[in-house]
């Protein structure tokens, strides 16, 4: 039956592929949604100009509309206009039941509905089939997911979830800004872009329970800047204490902060939103791996979680991550907290590690860099693009990494294997904390599992758990990439199958020597378990005033030998 559909394709396409049929193609379907009984249910055709009308059945049921049609445009079928206004806020073209008269209504012959676990439909146009779509043979519904084809023709080249954001790649050339660690000296990074906010400063991030950092954006709002705050309303273990009195001070001080999660009927179309970066007056970005917590931002002095951040000062960045803010906050799923809801909470303070901690870096500050913006679950793949064009080497510093749930290897770890097998030299550190390492299928195992392969394989990959007690470090949760030592990854991005594909994440790839060989400096300590040292500039090189002391005092020990010769002859 299929193999008959396609030849009666060949005469209405270039090539056998439905994305390329002159007459319309079937582009996007979501048949099974979060509403009951799927009243949102809808389905997207590309149409032609020409053709009059477009029929589309499953077998059972049919529903037909008329043009003219719009080639530059699409046209969107919703079972119930109503439902579809609901959940997307604006119109269907059409709908198939009717429930709003401003949208016409499509023609209906007997009953015509998405079945969730498999179904087929075809279009026709002006009576001829012009694509045809099988689930699940082409795609598996999944609860919430839209399925869309791309511009081959290909179904569901990322899971696309009802809400999310579908952003294309971001490149910005010539950017300035500065790059840090922490607990070195991230914390006084954050708070200088606080205090040099002049009109505006946007946050997001996953969980904040540092009082003094916001008391700095308390400050800020006093002194005339309006001050934005989005949190993860539903994190892992829920809303600590301590941040629950960090969004009261917040409230106090006229600082409105919203939560995303799934409220009522609003669905959240994220699992998380895991993203930790600040905009302040569209011209600076920071963006980190590190929530605003005592242990990840920690005061110089003290011991805390390794990560890694930028701050960029780029008019052209800062726009992009204000509307992604904006989109956000105004998106589905995600409402303001009441300032009744933790009103005169009890003061709740998290502690501060006993451990001292020597700062081994200074931030570095860079110019001329090529940066590209990473967004997940939108341009994941472009870590594994980053990982595919290394030609040298790779490090690779994170939290954990997880194999996919069916036992499927990650993408990424996947990419960074595949390096190794064409000679790039591969290093992966992983954490060591307690529970990293603890369960028994964790990084000490996946460290393992890797030294393994690449001895099985005699390919250049080896991985480690980070030796905590020689760097001084509570644990590493950054989530880095190294390529070539100049081309760095800085995100919030865990490696498990959830961050990638389900979450907001945020994260820069920038392309700039000297960040290339700041943090390959900082992965090295790391690595190596080495005590405290200071990284310079000259880090990597000959210390030219050291080379000059050096040869004077030879020159001193040679004069002093033939004085003392002559005296003794």
């Amino acid at each position: 039956m299929r193999s008959l559909l396609i030849c009666l394709l060949l005469p209405v396409c270039l090539i056998p592929s439905p994305a390329c049929c002159f007459l319309g193609t079937i582009q996007e379907i979501c048949p099974d949604t979060y509403l009951s009984e799927d009243a949102d249910e809808y389905l997207v055709i590309t149409p032609c100009a020409g053709v009059s009308r477009y029929t589309l059945t499953d077998g059972e049921g049919e529903i037909s509309f008329s043009g003219p049609f719009n080639p530059d445009s699409s046209v969107t079928i919703a079972r119930e206009a109503s439902a579809y206004y609901a959940v997307h806020g604006r119109y269907p073209d059409y709908e198939i039941y009717n429930t709003l008269p401003e949208v016409p209504d499509v023609s209906l012959i007997k009953r015509f509905q998405l079945a969730n676990t498999g179904d087929d439909l075809t279009l026709y146009a002006d009576g001829k089939v012009t694509d045809q779509v099988f689930w699940p043979q082409d795609f598996v519904c999944r609860r919430g997911q839209v399925h869309y084809r791309d511009s081959s023709g290909e179904w569901d080249p990322r899971v696309l979830l009802i809400g999310q954001s579908r952003l294309s790649p971001k490149k910005v050339s010539g950017v300035s800004g500065t790059v840090f660690v922490s607990p070195d000296c991230g914390r006084d990074m954050l708070l200088g872009v606080i205090l040099d906010a002049e009109e505006e400063i946007l946050v997001n991030v996953y969980e904040s329970t540092d009082t003094g950092i916001a008391d700095a954006l308390c400050s800020a709002r006093s002194r005339g800047v309006m001050v934005s705050v989005l949190i993860e309303g539903g994190p892992v273990g829920g809303i600590p204490e301590e941040e629950k009195v960090v969004i009261s001070r917040l409230q106090s001080c006229n600082i409105p902060v919203t939560q995303m999660g799934t409220v009522a009927d609003s669905h959240a179309p994220y699992r998380y939103d895991h993203a930790k970066y600040i905009v302040a007056d569209n011209r600076t970005v920071l963006v980190t791996s590190e929530n605003f917590t005592n242990h990840s931002l920690p005061p110089a002095g003290t011991t805390g979680n390794r990560g890694w951040g930028i701050v960029m000062h780029d008019s052209r960045i800062a726009a992009y991550y204000r509307d992604l803010f904006f989109l956000d906050r105004n998106g589905p799923g995600v409402s303001e907290i009441p300032d009744t809801t933790y009103r005169d909470r009890e003061e709740a303070v998290a502690l501060l590690s006993a451990r001292k901690y020597t700062p081994r870096f200074a931030p570095l500050s860079f110019t001329n860099a090529s940066v590209s913006v990473v967004v997940s679950p939108d341009t994941s793949s472009l870590v594994t693009r980053m990982i595919d064009d290394a030609e040298t080497s790779v490090c690779i510093e994170q939290a954990y990494i997880r194999q996919m749930p069916d036992g499927s290897p990650n993408p990424y770890l996947l990419a960074a294997i595949d390096a190794a097998r064409r000679g790039v030299v591969v290093q992966i550190l992983l954490d060591s904390y307690w529970y990293n390492v603890s369960g028994e299928s964790d990084n000490d195992e996946m460290v393992s599992l890797i030294n393994a392969l690449g001895k099985e394989e005699n390919i250049p990959i080896h991985a480690k758990c980070i030796d905590l007690a020689s760097t001084g470090l509570l644990k590493i949760h950054t989530k880095g990439v190294i390529v070539d030592k100049k081309r760095v990854l800085i995100s919030s991005i865990n490696w498990n199958e959830n961050s990638p594909t389900f979450n907001r994440e945020t994260g820069i790839i920038i392309d700039n020597p000297d960040v290339g060989a700041y943090y390959s400096f900082s992965f090295s300590t790391d690595w190596e378990g080495t005590g405290p040292v200071e990284y310079t500039e000259t880090q990597d090189g000959p210390d030219p005033l050291k080379i000059t002391l050096l040869i004077l005092i030879i020159c001193s020990l040679v004069f002093i030998g033939i004085i003392r010769r002559k005296r003794f002859r």
